[in-house]
């Protein structure tokens, strides 16, 4: 990604495109290309719109509120599955925001926040096996 107050780009290896304009808003990134409609992403884009919208200004409440979002851990209903060729029993494992296993889970949820005054804040909560947490880390600096 690269943003600016009002706009950004978006680039990545896995895609046709050599890059994609992207304007202000809010938007989703799982396993795949930015803005794949998996359940996941899409449930997890709205609740993030409004949690955006409650906070404001409040940065510090955005990422607070965020991170246990980003720790849902409820499976998508079997029929709204992709089909990825990796069986209907893994698609399940892995089609919840957060995923918890022993050998292959989340192990970082990051919340990332620019400002209009050009402050960029990053909160990283680290998780291990089973979902044990880490440490949460946060950045700030202005550009």
């Amino acid at each position: 990604m690269r943003l600016s107050a009002e706009s950004g780009w978006y680039f990545s290896n896995r895609d046709a495109h050599p890059g994609r304009h992207v304007h202000r808003g809010v938007y989703g990134l799982s396993n795949h290309l930015l803005q794949t409609p998996w359940p996941k992403l899409l449930r997890l884009r709205e609740s993030a719109g409004e949690i955006i919208g409650a906070a404001g200004q409040n940065a510090e409440k955005l990422h607070n509120d965020l991170i246990p979002l980003l720790q849902d851990s409820t499976p998508a209903p079997d029929h709204l599955l992709p089909d990825t060729g990796v069986g209907l029993e893994t698609e399940r494992f892995l089609s919840s925001p957060f995923i918890v296993g022993t050998d292959y889970g989340t192990r970082a949820t990051t919340v990332v926040t620019v400002s209009a005054g050009g402050e960029i804040q990053v909160t990283e909560q680290s998780w291990g096996p089973d979902a044990e947490p880490g440490e949460r880390r946060h950045f700030h600096w202005q550009r």
